[in-house]
């Protein structure tokens, strides 16, 4: 049986072998025109026509010797295979079913039945045709390929790399099990493991420019983004076309900063194939740039990604665009992180003042701190039953809704409060410390092992406690921990613990409200102190969240934050030599009674 076609067309070229495949075509149409019932003759001829890239005669012909014969098993295999690689995939599958209810003993068929349930997406009848394959033909390198890729697809990693090896075994130089591998490595997070595998791929075919894209993929995902941005520039020399690979390649210009670069590289990507997870990557990039009026509409293609799509609520009434209330209930709903809805409830107040009568719907941890927020008619916890309301609107939409420009942020603060009974419950906690700076530390964020993008960037938003150590010499500080979740911490990281006396972000607040000053990673707690109105103190690693913007040490969103940014990536030592010597000043400055509130900041 033949495998998927690498079809072509003669176009008069003296190449000897068309040269046969000519003369072999004409002697067919001579038989089949002396006995148009000579089947065999007809599939021969139909074979041959496929050859040459004449694809509409070679079905014609391969129909022609079905109709004379309808159960040869080998001309259906054939007929399909050409099917499939027309992208006709429910006939070339419906031609496989036949060809195998005749031959159940065809492991060709089974293989190729396999990548036409692939493509349909049919992947428990694809793994089973290929299992069929290898129970047949053990060592049949493509089903194996395809069996670990299909693993893959069901997140059976393991399973997945075992497949692969398997092959690479039988051909320790197979370019497409190499590739897979790698890529099977980069999901598991071995990107050591996986960049050899690309390695290898690449010395078998130098100029293979999705395994390329590949290693560019892994290289970022690690910290490595020049490395990853050489990488993307080679795969984009040799395919100029490849839409993946300048959407990556605008990831990676986006994490060193280059925002407009990365614009344009994402403009490219969906010119030429568009897709809602382009359009949201371009979204980024311009939020990043500042470029509110494009970046807000673009981001509302969040929705549709791969990341969010399961994330969707389904109302049947229409989300609120900016219109007036006139007395109207509007659902304003949480979506994504804790600190995304922090930030972004500042607009209730202004949704309310529109006409509107509020519901809003929150996790648990956020129900109490939020009952402060200005034009709240009613709270709702999540997974409750929520009332009637006429429209709705996600929580990050509403500054598109809103029509959100850099200038028009609404920035006051503090837009949260605390119970007063909290604060001063929590003031006792810290009086015997009162003559000391009372500053909050956080280090590392929430892990988030649903996304492997989401995880690796939390691992470079995070930081080892050790790199904390010489913030511990400064004199007349007091340091106190708010790690929303347990963290071990080195010897000589002397923090006060009162974290489990937090049952809630209120709890949070009111703990956050009697210290002066809060230093964080890019976390909830940065939200937090930063709509309180308290001084904090952002330690960003290099490639920032959109929301922090580009070449600014202040932010726009916080009046009362202050960044300390990384000078190249994964470099958290300068950023904290640079956090300790403005520490010691603090502290002497306090004795002053100087403000903690940073001035302006240069932008």
């Amino acid at each position: 049986m033949t495998k998927s076609a690498n079809h072509r067309s003669h176009n008069n070229s003296a190449d000897p072998q068309i040269d046969q495949l000519l003369e072999a075509a004409s002697q067919c149409r001579a038989l089949v025109g002396e006995n148009p019932e000579d089947a065999q003759s007809w599939y021969v001829l139909g074979l041959i026509e496929a050859q040459l890239g004449h694809i509409d005669v070679a079905l014609a012909s391969l129909k022609k010797s079905l109709d004379i014969r309808p159960h040869e098993p080998d001309v259906l295999c054939n007929y399909a295979v050409i099917l499939f690689d027309q992208k006709q995939h429910d006939e070339a599958s419906a031609a496989f079913q036949l060809a195998l209810k005749l031959d159940p003993s065809n492991a060709e068929a089974y293989y190729h039945y396999g990548n036409v349930l692939y493509e349909q997406d049919k992947l428990n009848e694809a793994m089973k045709a290929y299992q069929k394959t290898l129970a047949l033909m053990p060592d049949h390198l493509f089903a194996l390929n395809n069996l670990g890729s299909v693993y893959k697809k069901f997140n059976n990693l393991d399973s997945s790399i075992a497949c692969f090896k398997k092959a690479l075994d039988l051909n320790p130089d197979f370019v497409l099990s190499l590739n897979n591998i790698g890529l099977a490595y980069t999901a598991t997070a071995q990107f050591d493991e996986a960049m050899r595998s690309f390695n290898r791929a690449l010395q078998q075919s130098p100029q293979d420019a999705e395994v390329m894209n590949n290693m560019a993929v892994a290289l970022r995902l690690c910290g490595r983004f020049k490395e990853s941005s050489q990488w993307y520039r080679r795969a984009l020399s040799l395919r100029p076309d490849y839409a993946e690979a300048w959407n990556n390649y605008g990831n990676i210009l986006k994490d060193l900063g280059e925002a407009d670069e990365a614009i344009t590289c994402y403009r490219k990507a969906i010119q030429l194939k568009d897709t809602s997870d382009k359009r949201h990557n371009l979204a980024i990039a311009l939020l990043t740039a500042g470029q509110f009026e494009e970046g807000w509409l673009a981001y509302e293609h969040r929705w549709k990604t791969k990341q969010m799509e399961f994330c969707v609520r389904h109302f049947d009434k229409p989300q609120w665009k900016g219109e007036a209330g006139d007395g109207k209930t509007l659902l304003i709903h949480a979506e994504q992180g804790l600190g995304d809805n922090i930030q972004f409830c500042r607009y209730v107040p202004q949704v309310a003042a529109r006409g509107y009568r509020i519901l809003l719907e929150l996790p648990t941890s956020l129900v109490e701190l939020l009952s402060s927020l200005k034009g709240v008619d009613r709270i709702i916890e999540k997974g409750q039953a929520i009332p009637a309301f006429d429209v709705h609107c996600p929580m990050l939409s509403l500054p598109f809704a809103m029509q959100t420009r850099i200038n028009s942020i609404p920035s006051s603060v503090p837009y949260l409060s605390v119970d007063s009974h909290k604060i001063e419950n929590w003031k006792g906690k810290l009086a015997e410390v009162a003559s000391n700076l009372k500053v909050g530390l956080v280090w590392h964020g929430n892990p988030r092992l649903h996304s492997l993008d989401s995880a690796a960037a939390d691992q470079r938003r995070s930081m080892a406690p050790e790199l904390l150590l010489p913030l511990m010499e400064i004199e007349g500080v007091h340091f106190y921990s708010l790690q929303l979740e347990s963290s071990s911490r080195p010897q000589g990281l002397y923090v006060t613990d009162f974290m489990n006396s937090c049952k809630d972000f209120a709890d949070t607040a009111a703990f956050i409200s009697n210290l002066d000053l809060v230093i964080s990673v890019d976390t909830s707690v940065a939200h937090l102190a930063g709509a309180l109105g308290k001084s904090v103190w952002l330690l960003n690693r290099f490639d920032s969240c959109w929301r922090w913007l580009q070449g600014r040490n202040d932010s726009p969103w916080y009046p009362t934050l202050r960044q300390f940014r990384q000078p190249q990536p994964g470099d958290w030592s300068s950023v904290i030599r640079s956090v300790k010597g403005e520490l010691e000043q603090l502290s002497l400055n306090r004795v002053a009674g100087s403000s903690l509130v940073p001035s302006d900041s240069t932008k």
